[in-house]
């Protein structure tokens, strides 16, 4: 951990929850709703419930959180799903995000030999996002998810 940064990334609470469903990218809204339809506080509340490990990051201007990430582990493999999500603000707070995820994702990456997961086509940010960290994409899916919209397969793996 970055000196500095301990206090900005923390377990998710319910208010943490509440905000950021209120408060997600455009960008994200669009994927949640063509990925499952379901509501943003469902799918975060559920994220939080299911994944092994979950984190907000949280503005050092205004002690908001602007993003939330976890993995979700595929039962009986080595593998797990990453996701994340965010608010506009993850653009404020580019910098410190950046420096700070790709080691997150690292240590995701040691207790998971694989992590996968699809991402709307339409999502720029992410798919920058998820290059950054040393993501793969290897399947474009033309109809996928409740809208039946393209969405790209991704994975990273361990590295040795």
């Amino acid at each position: 951990m970055s000196p500095g940064l301990e206090g900005l990334v923390r377990y998710p609470s319910d208010d943490d929850i509440d905000y950021l469903s209120a408060s997600l990218r455009h960008a994200d809204l669009q994927e949640i709703a063509a990925a499952s339809g379901e509501s943003p506080w469902e799918v975060i509340r559920r994220g939080r419930a299911i994944s092994s490990e979950c984190k907000v990051g949280i503005s050092a201007s205004d002690n908001n959180p602007f993003v939330i990430w976890g993995v979700v582990p595929v039962h009986g493999t080595e593998a797990a799903a990453i996701w994340m999500l965010a608010t506009p603000e993850i653009e404020t707070n580019a910098m410190l995000f950046l420096r700070r995820s790709r080691d997150e994702v690292d240590e995701l990456n040691k207790l998971h030999d694989v992590l996968f997961n699809y991402v709307d086509a339409r999502n720029a940010l992410h798919i920058k996002w998820l290059r950054w960290v040393g993501c793969q994409f290897i399947r474009r899916h033309e109809r996928h998810g409740v809208e039946q919209r393209p969405f790209l397969e991704f994975i990273r793996t361990r590295k040795h």
